[in-house]
């Protein structure tokens, strides 16, 4: 009968995958959406990570568009259909020591009707502009990106 993983082995695990993480800086590339209705902004609180706000959105799956992702996200997330979002910019992000390209979209919705997975969407608010929270520096990036095309 095997031993099961002990509490120093799975310190050791996770220090070696700290370290391939950081030498070997994986690519990525992801998707963020900034919904707004009627002057309002949405933001939402992951179940995972730092839970500070930021804006809906995840991974660009292989053979997927950008755009397609960014669709396919807010459906999931918090159960939005999209007929189509507009393309605010790109960015590179290297927060948790990798490359991942991040394309900003917006969309104005028709209403305040959402919602949320659980899963990965802890919480969902709306914010008029002048009064959105602190935002994490990737959310504070995004943001930038859809002022600059509205």
């Amino acid at each position: 009968m095997k031993k099961p993983i002990g509490k120093w082995q799975n310190k050791i695990l996770l220090l070696l995958f700290r370290i391939y993480w950081f030498l070997f800086r994986p690519v990525s590339a992801g998707v963020k959406v900034v919904l707004t209705y009627r002057g309002e902004v949405l933001v939402v609180r992951h179940t995972y990570g730092m839970k500070r706000y930021t804006f809906p959105g995840g991974g660009v799956e292989k053979m997927e568009t950008p755009e397609k992702a960014a669709i396919r996200e807010i459906k999931e997330e918090l159960g939005v259909n999209l007929e189509e979002v507009i393309f605010c910019g790109s960015f590179i992000s290297t927060e948790e020591y990798k490359k991942d390209t991040v394309y900003v979209y917006t969309a104005e919705l028709d209403g305040k009707n959402i919602i949320i997975d659980g899963i990965e969407i802890q919480e969902a608010s709306w914010f008029f502009k002048k009064e959105l929270p602190h935002l994490g520096p990737v959310a504070t990036r995004v943001y930038e990106l859809y002022e600059q095309k509205n």
